[in-house]
């Protein structure tokens, strides 16, 4: 069936080409496939006949990917979650489901232990290998299911089910639009657990039949030695990864001539930043990209070097048969933006979740809403205007965070900058600003500057220099841990205010 991965097929066709390497091992697609078809029965015989949902705690390898696999091989519904987190949030994310084990390494060890379920670690799978292969193995199919945590900066995380063929359709979709090939050597460092790596690296491998090169943290240093000891054509970064290049390292670093092209996304950029990024990555291909776990994971590409710099504002073009639209705009035709494509989410694992659906029904399917604010360009290019949870409502009128955070991070000595709404007696909210600054302007030359292209109500009520902008592990502000620092000024985060 189209959408299935064959096992078969990757140990005929593909049996001698390099599947995953990192520093210390390689698979072939055909030891890959061993391995898999090896360690599903042994997956299904630990887990449970009553367990189907099977969460794996597991840091960047080898072992993450075909373990990830074999779990849908066994009939079972993998469910990554970061192996570092905290119990709490360990507990939120397993919280009401039907399960008794987890796979996890000596590093998740005992979150999983202590959470009352029993580990099944790598080295008991490993054992496994030994055993005679079990040909009852030899396809994934293409219902199989994975269940992704959405990063939960501005809520709750939720629990967004997606299918494999789906998935499979999207990794295409996303590959195409960034012109990549089997002849590529894919690099990513940035955390496994994530539906973009999951989806945009890991299986955009897969469906192109390329190589995935694996490291095990997003560190420059590591990025750049992976880059060069194992020819990488194409890697990916988050912004806050890519502005700490430009800033601390040498153009050299990263020069070498087997990189082709790199993208940036999960988290949104500027315009200023993409002057830098190309000023810094003079030799190749820049890409924006731009999605959401529920949409299946992609929704949009932005060819920087294609452009004109009036567009690198934009996340680009909707990728394959992604359709767009922007519902209830203002005058400046800015509004929620919804999807709809063939490769969007089944719906989240718990009923009791926030539908995300439009009601409006289309013959095609449905449509997605976003929570994204967003523009249209007359080309169809989109132009992202910040979260609608993120909208500021002070005194009955809507002030976009992204606006002002555009018109600081336009002065020039503004590194970085994110603005939240605070609560305020008089006026509801208010917005706050948290700004990491070289120090040559004080608040309330900053504060004058923004007078001067913002109206009065949009200006921060106060502003924070701060050492560092809040991430979580993909590089989304978490706007939680901001607003605790407002509460908590004793914080480190903050340095000072006006």
């Amino acid at each position: 069936m189209a959408n299935d991965i064959l096992l078969t097929a990757w140990k005929a066709e593909l049996a001698q080409k390099i599947f995953i390497e990192s520093d210390s091992e390689q698979y072939t697609y055909g030891a890959a496939a061993s391995y898999i078809s090896n360690v599903a029965p042994v997956i299904r015989r630990l887990s449970g006949e009553n367990q189907e949902i099977v969460p794996m705690l597991l840091p960047n390898s080898p072992q993450f990917v075909l373990i990830l696999l074999a779990v849908m091989a066994a009939g079972k519904i993998p469910y990554p979650i970061q192996p570092t987190c905290k119990p709490r949030e360990f507990h939120a994310k397993i919280a009401n489901l039907p399960i008794q084990v987890a796979i996890c390494d000596d590093i998740s060890y005992d979150l999983v232990h202590d959470a009352d379920l029993k580990p099944i670690s790598v080295k008991a799978l490993q054992t496994s290998l030994a055993a005679s292969e079990d040909n009852s193995y030899q396809v994934i199919s293409g219902q199989s299911k994975i269940i992704c945590a959405t990063s939960g900066t501005t809520a709750q995380p939720k629990r967004v089910v997606l299918q494999l063929r789906r998935v499979l359709e999207n990794a295409k979709a996303h590959a195409h639009s960034l012109g990549l090939s089997a002849d590529d050597r894919i690099l990513s460092c940035l955390p496994f657990h994530h539906v973009f790596t999951l989806a945009c690296h890991i299986f955009s491998v897969i469906s192109l039949g390329a190589t995935f090169v694996i490291g095990r943290d997003p560190l420059p240093q590591t990025i750049s030695r992976m880059i060069e000891n194992h020819h990488v054509s194409y890697t990916s970064f988050v912004p806050a990864i890519l502005d700490a290049i430009v800033r601390n390292f040498e153009h050299e670093l990263f020069s070498f001539s087997s990189l082709k092209k790199i993208s940036v996304g999960s988290a949104p950029v500027s315009a200023k930043q993409i002057k830098q990024y190309r000023s810094f990555f003079t030799n190749q291909e820049i890409y924006v990209t731009y999605g959401m776990s529920e949409a299946g994971p992609r929704i949009s590409t932005l060819n920087v070097n294609q452009v004109e710099e009036s567009l690198w504002d934009t996340v680009g073009l909707p990728i394959g048969e992604t359709q767009v639209r922007i519902v209830h705009p203002n005058q400046e035709g800015i509004g929620e933006l919804q999807v709809q494509a063939p490769w969007q989410m089944l719906g989240y694992y718990s009923t009791a979740e926030v539908n995300a659906w439009d009601d409006t029904q289309n013959g095609n399917g449905k449509w997605l809403n976003t929570g994204d604010l967003a523009m249209l360009t007359p080309e169809g290019y989109i132009r992202l205007q910040g979260r609608k949870k993120d909208l500021i409502i002070s005194g009955g009128a809507n002030i976009s965070p992204a606006e002002i955070e555009t018109a600081l991070t336009d002065i020039p000595c503004v590194i970085e900058a994110t603005v939240i709404g605070v609560p305020d007696r008089k006026r509801g909210e208010v917005p706050y600003a948290f700004v990491v600054c070289n120090g040559s302007r004080t608040a309330a030359e900053i504060l004058a500057i923004l007078r001067n292209q913002l109206d009065s109500i949009k200006i921060p009520k106060r502003i924070h220099f701060v050492n560092y902008i809040p991430r979580n592990a993909t590089g989304k502000v978490d706007r939680f841990a901001l607003l605790e620092s407002h509460r908590n000024p004793r914080l480190e985060l903050i340095e000072e205010s006006a």
